[in-house]
């Protein structure tokens, strides 16, 4: 029995990562934009449209963007964080109606497992001049959503 035990060891066992099912990695940030008293996503209804949105980032070097679906099939504004470095990274978003907010993310490298990875942590997230909530610290992808009030 002994010498099955130590034949058995977790020690021994390899991975092979050709065997592995990794989630792809989506370094993204995406923002929904929401009416406070009504709860209409304002992109979907008509409200704004991405010509009225500008984006620039830290260095006021303007971001691109692009308009998507979520799993709700509601429209939001989505970042593409891929080419970014680790640290603070940060935006301002502009719509011409004069709603203007910034934030920031504070991110890390997130080595992942033997297989899969990397990932980008998200340390901190600061949200400045509007109401709003986010999904939780981990990796991204990040969820924002902006509440906007008349």
């Amino acid at each position: 029995m002994l010498l099955a035990a130590t034949l058995c060891s977790d020690e021994e066992i390899e991975i092979n990562c050709a065997t592995v099912t990794c989630l792809s990695v989506d370094n993204s940030i995406s923002i929904k934009f929401i009416d406070q008293e009504t709860d209409d996503n304002l992109i979907s209804n008509g409200v704004y449209s991405p010509s009225q949105i500008t984006i620039t980032d830290l260095q006021d070097t303007a971001t691109n963007f692009e308009i998507q679906k979520d799993f709700e099939d509601e429209d939001v504004l989505v970042l593409d964080l891929e080419n970014q470095s680790f640290g603070e990274i940060g935006y301002e978003v502009r719509i011409t109606d004069g709603v203007v907010f910034n934030f920031t993310l504070n991110t890390s490298y997130g080595e992942g497992s033997e297989c899969c990875g990397p990932y980008i942590n998200i340390d901190d997230v600061s949200v400045h001049n509007v109401v709003n909530e986010f999904s939780q610290y981990g990796t991204l992808p990040l969820s924002l959503t902006i509440f906007i009030s008349d």
